[in-house]
């Protein structure tokens, strides 16, 4: 009679969860016509600069990274320019506050 060896090995069971998205807005209260104010040139390599009609007015523009982490933070008029030459190449989100704090817009922004 001859012997059959059955050789047994750990069999693995690899799971996966589901990821799950949800959009949810934020809570960003917009005060002015979006077309009123924006950061120009788009894309951009050095410099942006603050179009809006508004003379003499200060704004606080910020720059976050696609998740939402703060880069860069500046206080600027309709005169003045914001270096952002030491960003890298791709993607932001910018923010331009007011004064009083208020978002007046967010804008994407494409660093060359």
């Amino acid at each position: 009679m001859k012997q059959i060896k059955i050789l047994l090995l750990p069999v693995m069971i690899l799971l996966f969860h589901k990821l799950y998205y949800k959009d949810t807005p934020t809570n960003y209260n917009i005060i002015q016509n979006e077309n009123s104010i924006c950061i120009f040139p788009n894309p951009a390599s050095n410099i942006i600069k603050l179009k809006n009609h508004t003379e003499n007015e200060f704004y606080t523009i910020t720059i976050f990274n696609p998740i939402g982490n703060e880069i860069k933070k500046s206080k600027i008029s309709n005169r003045e320019n914001m270096n952002i030459q030491n960003l890298k190449k791709g993607k932001y989100i910018v923010s331009i506050k007011n004064d009083e704090n208020k978002v007046l817009k967010v804008q994407k922004l494409i660093k060359l």
